[in-house]
């Protein structure tokens, strides 16, 4: 049984943006408006609902009472139409569910530069109301999935404490946010800046560290809301370090699944660099790895490659000392001192390689405290098959 956050209710609808016979369209409401903080693409061409969310984030003081998100159509690269029927979707769902249009917040996922049928958005907003508080949270979860081929759900064990998410996401991942749609419920009370803070922190170190395939998405969002109904106040530091760590951890969870779900996938590499001279030529290293296209497929074809790495941390613009880096699989070492493991490499590797979790440890030799993890995917046919034929 997945807990739910005081106040919070959920509806699904047939809308039919793109999917039939399946439910596209997902609601979260709160019986009160909660305090919002969230954290948007970085991509410069950002779809209508992410301009129209930030939009009415500002008006409203971060204050929100619903998130209103479709699948299958993105409503990206649709210009100034496209946020016009983004917000008029949002009056047909607040019209019927008697709630001010205002509170209302816009998420859409699924293929780039077409325009919405309004009439689905009609017939959504009316299954929308008759479904409403006949669903549950992972109903939300499946509606809004595109290529996913599971629910993304992640919640606090902590009792004293209720933290629930759903997240989608499987291709178009990379650092920056990727093409994932997160969104938190919790019943505390925080101030907003406070919670806006600990999000920001929270999606820099889970979603931000998260590649499948080197692609920012145009509609990104995580998204948490604060109903306060609990009676519980995040104030004190000590409930501010739990509050904290369980946000962490389940953002941390649903970033892992993502990766897990990459499309076609069938590996996650878990990356750590160290030992360089600043945070930044961590991150560089990490990065380029797990950008590599020619890594990815290695990992995915369990081949002891271990040349595409090296290649990768010297073309990271990194200032390196070749003879000083090591580089672990598990905890084989295959390569130190300027060169590779000698002996049967792939003999020796296969046990880890078959793994669906791989471990690959980089140290680059300056005997400093500088590290990066991040999570990255395999490479594999499956992926240039489903985005060959995404819009089909």
């Amino acid at each position: 049984m997945i807990p739910i956050p005081k106040g919070y209710i959920f509806s699904t609808a047939k809308a039919n943006f793109r999917y039939k016979n399946r439910d596209d369209l997902g609601l979260i409401l709160s019986e009160k408006p909660a305090i919002v903080a969230a954290v948007f693409t970085t991509n410069k061409f950002k779809a209508a609902p992410i301009y129209v969310c930030q939009e009415k984030l500002i008006q409203n003081n971060y204050k929100a009472q619903g998130i209103v998100i479709n699948s299958g159509i993105a409503n990206a690269g649709t210009g100034e139409m496209g946020i016009y029927k983004c917000n008029k979707a949002l009056e047909l769902v607040g019209k019927r569910l008697k709630i001010d249009p205002k509170l209302l917040l816009p998420a859409s996922t699924g293929v780039i530069g077409e325009q919405f049928k309004m009439e689905c958005w009609e017939a959504g907003a009316e299954e929308l109301y008759k479904n409403l508080g006949k669903k549950d949270i992972i109903d939300v979860a499946k509606a809004i999935m595109t290529t996913d081929t599971f629910p993304k759900i992640s919640y606090s064990k902590d009792k004293n404490l209720s933290l629930t998410l759903i997240a989608k996401g499987a291709g178009m991942i990379c650092p920056n946010m990727a093409t994932m749609l997160c969104f938190i419920i919790t019943d505390v009370s925080i101030e907003r800046s406070l919670f806006q803070n600990i999000l920001t922190e929270a999606t820099e170190n889970t979603f931000n560290r998260i590649s499948v395939d080197g692609d920012t998405s145009t509609n990104d969002c995580v998204i948490g809301m604060a109903n306060g109904l609990s009676g519980k106040r995040i104030s004190d530091e000590k409930d501010i370090l739990i509050f904290k760590k369980i946000l962490f951890e389940i953002m941390y969870d649903a970033s892992y699944k993502i990766v897990q779900d990459a499309e076609g996938g069938t590996k996650v590499i878990h990356i750590q660099v160290k030992g360089t001279k600043t945070y930044d030529d961590a991150k560089k290293i990490a990065q380029t790895i797990a950008n590599s296209p020619l890594v990815k497929t290695a990992f995915y074809g369990e081949d002891a490659n271990w040349g595409r790495i090296v290649a990768a941390i010297g073309r990271s613009g990194v200032d390196v000392d070749i003879n000083k880096v090591l580089i672990k699989i598990g905890d084989i070492e295959i390569f130190k001192n300027g060169m590779g493991l000698e002996g049967d490499i792939d003999a020796i590797l296969m046990p880890y390689l078959k793994k669906q979790d791989i471990f690959l440890y980089i140290d680059v030799g300056n005997n400093t405290e500088y590290e990066y993890k991040m999570l990255f995917s395999d490479l594999t046919e499956q992926y240039v098959k489903i985005n060959s034929g995404y819009r089909s």
